[in-house]
């Protein structure tokens, strides 16, 4: 009797253990990335040479036309929510303030004269390296 050979079955690769090696690696990267904050207004920051970088999280900006953004709040409202934020009971912290390079030096000066008035007592410009 003739028996006919067992024909052989293919073999097929499992791609699950690829699935899983990718989504570790994709929670991976996800877990490990900064997310830095968007910024409220595009601004050119003007450079220096020398200089520390900034790392607060109060940030008040002022666009190439001098007007004032903090958060949702634009001008007066700004200046005040900003004050506000950074002056929680007897003491005022430090702030961040990112100046357009082509506003005016003017304007500028306003902005940190009022925002001592207001009781702040040290805000950075920031600039870029």
């Amino acid at each position: 009797m003739k028996f006919s050979a067992p024909q052989k079955r293919k073999t097929f690769e499992s791609v699950i253990p690829m699935i899983n090696v990718v989504f570790l690696l994709l929670i991976f990267f996800l877990l490990t990335a900064r997310i830095a904050p968007q910024h409220v207004v595009d601004v050119t920051l003007p450079t220096s040479e020398t200089g520390e970088k900034s790392a607060q999280d109060l940030t008040l900006y002022m666009d190439q036309a001098g007007e004032i953004y903090f958060q949702t709040f634009i001008g007066a409202e700004a200046e005040a929510a900003y004050a506000t934020s950074l002056c929680a009971g007897d003491t005022c912290g430090s702030g961040t303030l990112r100046a357009d390079k082509d506003t005016a030096a003017v304007n500028v000066a306003r902005l940190l004269t009022q925002l001592a008035q207001r009781g702040v007592q040290q805000v950075e410009v920031v600039t870029a390296q």
